[in-house]
């Protein structure tokens, strides 16, 4: 299974629908407060369903949801798959 690429909206300091692809060898780089530990925590949530609370929502957004797509690609006999995984997190204030 491989990480093609991943979206998230309203996630701390991610407020617009941002598309991140990735390629086979992977390097995050940036300037501070750009968004770097963000996108590997909106990864994690999303796999090891470390549920995200009330402070990882983006402060300036009017929506409750979170939204983290992650697009997945699985290889079975020459055959490929894409899969898009979609979990919303529905923050209660």
């Amino acid at each position: 299974m491989k990480l093609k690429s991943t979206v998230i909206k309203n996630y701390r300091g991610i407020k617009e629908e941002t598309l991140v692809s990735f390629q086979d060898f992977n390097c995050i780089v940036g300037k501070n407060d750009v968004g770097k530990s963000t996108l590997l925590k909106a990864i994690d949530a999303f796999l090891n369903e470390n549920n995200p609370n009330i402070e990882d929502k983006n402060v300036y957004s009017d929506s409750n949801f979170i939204e983290i797509n992650l697009i997945l690609i699985l290889r079975q006999v020459q055959l490929f798959w894409m899969i898009l995984f979609r979990y919303h997190f529905l923050m209660k204030n």
